[in-house]
C-alpha cells in the first residue's frame, strides 16, 4: 500500500560515519474511514527542510513544521493532499457529519472544519487560549454526548523554581456543538504530574520499577470504558492512558474520570490505588479501542515485547491483539514489517486501516482485511 508521505532516502554515509540526517521526517500519523469509503490521514512534517515547504507552516520553539491532511478514495492505493494544518499532533475526526482535525500549538488548542467529507476546509481557529496543553494524536472518546480529548498540562509545583511537571486534563465538547467556536470547549481540573501524583497517592507501588528517570506521561489518549469492559470497573468511565517512562516500556500508567473532575488512580476493591498496566507487545505507543460489534478491544503495539533497538526502534514490526478486558491481551496476528511504530487505527466494516510511522522517517498506511478473525 502506497505511503502517505515518504521522504527522500538519506544520501549512503561513507564507511564509518553515521548517515545524513534527513530533510524531512513525517511524523503523528492519525487516521479516519468515512462511511463514504474516503480514508484521511493526518501527518506533521518536521526537519530542516520544513521551511521551504510550499504552503502554511507554523514555528514551535525555533523548530519548522507543516502539518498535512491527505485524502484517499480507493483503499489507501493513493493520497493526494486536501489541508494544510498549522498545529501539532493533529487528530482527525467526525462530529455530527462534519470532520475535524484538532491539534495544539504554543500551549493552546486549534482546529480546522471539514463540511464535505474532507475536501475543502475552513480556517485554523483557536478554540481553546494559551493554557500550556499539549494534545497528541488520538482519537475522541465519546460520553454522555460529549467528546473528550486527553491533553498535558503544566501542573502546579510546590517549588517555584522546579520545572512544573506534566499533569493530565480532559478537553471536551458537545458533540453537537460548532466546535470552531471556544465557547464549546472546556477543560477539566488537571491531575498532577505523574512523578507526583504515584508516590502521594500510591507509596506502595514498589512492584513497577522506576528505572533511572521518575516516572512521566507521553502519548495520551482518552477512550470510553463501557460498563464491565475494564479491569474490575463496572461501570462507564473514561481512561485516561499514556506512556509511563519507568523504566520498562511494556507497563503503562493509566487513570479514570468521569469527565467533569481531574483524571485520578482507580481504587481496587481493597481500597489501594490502582494505575498501571501492561501494554501489549510491550509498546507504549500502541494504540487500542473497543469494538462494539464484536464486544472486544482490540490494540496494535510492538509484535514481541521488549524487542526495540539500541536507537529505540521496533525490531519485530506491529501486530494486532484482541482483549475481553483491556488487560489481558492476546496476539491475533503480525500485519507490519520492523521499524514500524506510532500506529493509529480506524475501522471501515470489517477492515482495519492502521497508520504508522516507518523506519525511514516516513508514514505509510495498511490494510488489515477481516481484522476479527484469527489468522489459522
Amino acid at each position: 500500500m502506497s505511503a502517505p508521505f515518504l521522504p527522500p532516502s538519506p544520501e549512503t554515509p561513507a564507511r564509518g560515519r553515521k548517515p545524513p540526517s534527513p530533510g524531512l521526517h513525517a511524523a503523528t500519523p492519525g487516521i479516519l474511514a468515512m462511511p463514504s469509503g474516503r480514508l484521511l490521514c493526518a501527518v506533521e512534517l518536521s526537519g530542516p527542510d520544513a521551511k521551504k515547504l510550499p504552503g502554511r507552516k507554523a514555528q514551535e520553539a525555533g523548530r519548522w513544521f507543516q502539518g498535512r491532511v491527505y485524502a484517499s478514495d480507493d483503499d489507501g492505493g493513493t493520497w493526494k493532499t486536501v489541508a494544510h494544518c498549522p498545529f501539532r499532533g493533529a487528530s482527525v475526526f467526525r462530529a455530527l457529519g462534519d470532520v475535524y482535525v484538532l491539534g495544539s500549538l504554543d500551549g493552546a488548542a486549534w482546529a480546522m472544519r471539514s463540511p464535505d467529507g474532507g475536501m475543502s476546509w475552513s480556517e485554523a481557529a483557536e478554540i481553546h487560549p494559551r493554557a500550556g496543553l499539549v494534545l497528541a494524536t488520538q482519537r475522541p472518546a465519546l460520553r454522555a454526548g460529549r467528546l473528550f480529548f486527553a491533553a498535558q498540562i503544566a501542573s502546579a509545583s510546590a517549588d517555584p523554581h522546579a520545572p512544573a511537571p506534566k499533569g493530565v486534563a480532559l478537553l471536551s465538547a458537545p458533540e453537537g456543538a460548532n466546535l470552531l467556536q471556544r465557547k464549546a470547549w472546556r477543560l477539566s481540573p488537571a491531575a498532577g504530574g505523574l512523578s507526583r501524583l504515584l508516590p502521594e497517592a500510591a507509596p506502595g507501588l514498589v512492584a513497577v520499577p522506576f528505572g533511572s528517570r521518575p516516572p512521566a506521561w507521553s502519548a495520551l489518549g482518552v477512550v470510553a470504558a463501557p460498563n464491565g469492559k475494564f479491569g474490575f470497573l463496572r461501570e462507564e468511565t473514561l481512561v485516561v492512558t499514556g506512556a509511563s517512562h519507568l523504566g520498562r516500556c511494556h507497563w503503562s500508567a493509566f487513570l479514570v474520570s468521569d469527565g467533569e473532575s481531574a483524571p485520578a488512580p482507580a481504587v481496587l476493591p481493597d481500597g489501594t490505588p490502582w494505575a498501571f498496566f501492561p501494554r501489549p507487545g510491550g509498546h507504549a505507543e500502541a494504540d487500542w479501542f473497543f469494538d462494539t460489534p464484536s464486544g472486544k478491544w482490540f490494540a496494535v503495539g510492538d509484535a514481541e515485547a521488549a524487542a526495540v533497538s539500541p536507537e529505540g526502534l521496533p525490531r519485530a514490526g506491529l501486530a494486532l491483539y484482541e482483549s475481553l478486558n483491556a488487560l489481558d491481551w492476546r496476539r491475533i496476528r503480525r500485519i507490519a514489517p520492523p521499524g514500524a511504530r506510532r500506529p493509529r487505527a480506524a475501522v471501515k466494516g470489517d477492515t482495519l486501516f492502521v497508520a504508522h510511522a516507518t523506519a525511514a522517517g516516513g508514514v505509510d498506511v495498511l490494510r488489515v482485511d477481516a481484522f476479527r478473525k484469527e489468522d489459522k
